[in-house]
Formats: structure tokens, C-alpha cells, sequence
């Protein structure tokens, strides 16, 4: 469906284990007509790879031309499948697919919630034609690793915190014992004007 870019995009269509229907099946049947995008686990990863021919990994790509090129379809008539396993791989990619639409497909669950609305985001930039299919009950958030990662996080802030605390102390003393030798100094040098010199007999 065509729409306007979404702060919080969603799923089109969300499909239970009980659909029947595989991956690998409903990558071949959606790339038929319009290019593919993929986020599944390493396993299915491994096995889309397999068995559909032509499939581009995202981090295995070197030559960004590629990503460009996403409604180029082979001799067969079917069209580009990119697939990843890692949210990392999709960050900061437009796949623009403005003529024939992309379909993206969920096989995994995200690792937080700001990954789960940029991977959703991929698809549809600029309101260009979309689908989003959710494959399976999985929860979108993998809640356990979302809690390590921001616990991660909070730590290395914590970390960080301290250690700036510990330089700005560091400064703060020394400039209390530059302000404190300056304002000796300038003790003894009034001291000294005082003095009279002693006249030579």
C-alpha cells in the first residue's frame, strides 16, 4: 500500500506458526514480483542462502552498487532477495524500490525496540510501496537481551560519568592549588616591598 513515512511503522500482515508456510517458500513467492528484503536468524540465514540463488548478504556486501540496484531482476524475471541476520546491517540503508514496491520480511525477533522501528523503517522510505510481514508468534523484542544491552549501556554512561567526575575534580584541585600559590606569592612579594633596605655604612 502506498503511504507517507511513519514514525512507528507496523506489520501489513502478521502470520502464525499455523500459516504453513516457510521462509524460504514465501521469499520465492513474494520475489516474483517485486524485491525481497530479510531479517532472520543466522540459521535461517544460512538456509535461504541454500536454497534460493542469488540472495545478497547484507554484510557480506562490498560493492555498495548493489544496493542500488534493487529492482534490477535476473534472466529468470525474479526479482533481488537481500537478506541479513544482524540489525546492524540495516541501519542507515534507504532500499528504495519505488516502481515495484519491496516486501520486507521479520523471521527474528529485535533487540530493542528502537531496533525493531529502524528494521521496520527500511522498507517504504520516502512513501514508496511496501509490505511488512510478520513470520511466526516470536515476541519483536527479544526482552532479554534489549534488558543486557541497556544494562551494558548504563554501565559504560556510569563509567563514563565517573571518569569525568574524576578529571573535573582533577582539575578543580589543581586549579585551588594554582589559585592558592599565586595568592602566597603574591603574600610574599608584598611582604618583601615592605622591607627597608639597609643602607651600606
Amino acid at each position: 500500500m502506498k503511504r507517507e513515512k511513519e514514525l512507528e511503522p507496523e506489520y501489513d500482515e502478521l502470520l502464525d506458526d499455523s500459516c504453513g508456510e516457510t521462509l524460504n517458500a514465501m521469499v520465492g513467492r513474494h520475489r516474483a514480483t517485486s524485491p525481497v528484503l530479510v531479517f532472520c536468524s543466522d540459521s535461517a540465514l544460512e538456509q535461504l542462502v541454500e536454497e534460493i540463488s542469488g540472495v545478497t548478504v547484507l554484510e557480506l556486501v562490498t560493492d555498495y552498487k548493489v544496493l542500488t540496484e534493487i529492482e534490477r531482476a535476473d534472466d529468470s524475471g525474479m526479482h533481488r532477495v537481500f537478506a541479513t541476520a544482524k540489525e546492524n546491517s540495516m541501519r542507515g540503508l534507504d532500499f528504495r524500490a519505488p516502481s515495484l514496491g519491496m516486501v520486507l520480511i521479520v523471521d527474528s525477533a529485535f533487540s530493542s525496540p528502537r531496533d525493531r522501528s529502524q528494521g521496520l523503517s527500511r522498507v517504504g522510505r520516502f512513501g514508496d510501496d511496501c509490505t511488512r510481514v510478520k513470520l511466526g508468534t516470536f515476541d519483536d523484542v527479544d526482552m532479554e537481551r534489549s534488558t543486557a544491552i541497556w544494562t551494558r549501556l548504563l554501565r559504560l554512561e556510569n563509567a563514563a560519568r565517573k571518569m569525568s567526575d574524576f578529571y573535573d575534580m582533577g582539575k578543580m584541585i589543581e586549579t585551588t592549588e594554582n589559585k592558592r600559590k599565586e595568592k602566597c606569592a603574591a603574600k610574599e612579594k608584598a611582604r618583601l616591598a615592605k622591607l627597608v633596605p639597609l643602607n651600606d655604612p
